[in-house]
């Protein structure tokens, strides 16, 4: 068994001063996790709200933090790609690879939050498909090949990308990103390259009920990429 520390930092100025001292307060706490035992940090995409939105950047706290560790992974959960482009996630997740020594475990989801796609401009009606499309683009980049791509939302030719050593995928799939179960069934098919594991996140939900949802997205992962692989 593993342990991690998970990073949804909440702000409120008058319990915790500055932004500045906020950040600071919040990277040197999850620096302490190295030191106390634990063996992975993990940085979760928010934007525009106190809850959890002092970190809209996972790929810059993640860079930050692989400065100041030596041993802990370091994960996304998760990157919300709908909301960026794929190339620009490809080449900042390789740099923060490169620069921790191979420590990034890359968490990928489709996001939940209606106003977060509002404010990027994006249909959340569009937000699965263009999960899966941009997934298959970071996968590409990081071949260390030059690659084409011609999909629904995105064209290019001749692309280099910095190449992720590692290469290990982490699908994410959080309970209100896909309660219905399709974002993890959609992990299958062309991602099957890729090293894929299930991360659930179980907020609001204890006991049985915790159990059979978790026995519920590891029934589905296995539908979608078969055996040989990892449910955290």
């Amino acid at each position: 068994m593993e342990f991690a520390v998970f990073a949804l930092p909440t702000y409120y100025k008058d319990r915790d001063g500055t932004q500045q001292a906020f950040m600071q307060r919040t990277i040197d706490f999850l620096v302490l996790a190295e030191e106390l035992g634990y063996d992975s940090v993990w940085a979760n995409e928010h934007h525009f709200h106190p809850f959890g939105g002092m970190i809209p950047s996972p790929a810059v706290m993640l860079a930050a933090l692989s400065q100041r560790t030596k041993r802990v992974r370091l994960g996304t959960s998760v990157a919300v790609l709908p909301l960026h482009n794929p190339l620009e996630v490809a080449e900042q997740f390789a740099m923060v690879d490169l620069m921790s020594g191979g420590r990034l475990e890359f968490g990928v989801g489709r996001g939940f939050v209606a106003y977060d796609f509002e404010v990027h401009g994006v249909p959340i009606d569009e937000g699965q498909d263009r999960t899966m499309e941009s997934l298959d683009i970071i996968i590409k980049a990081w071949s260390g090949e030059k690659f084409s791509h011609e999909g629904q939302y995105c064209k290019g030719r001749e692309h280099w990308i910095l190449r992720f050593p590692t290469h290990r995928l982490l699908s994410t799939s959080f309970n209100k990103a896909c309660d219905a179960g399709d974002a993890i069934t959609d992990v299958g098919g062309a991602r099957g390259e890729a090293e894929a594991n299930v991360l659930t996140r179980l907020a609001g939900v204890a006991g049985a009920e915790a159990r059979a949802r978790e026995d519920r997205d590891a029934g589905l992962l296995k539908q979608a990429v078969g055996e040989g692989f990892g449910v955290r």
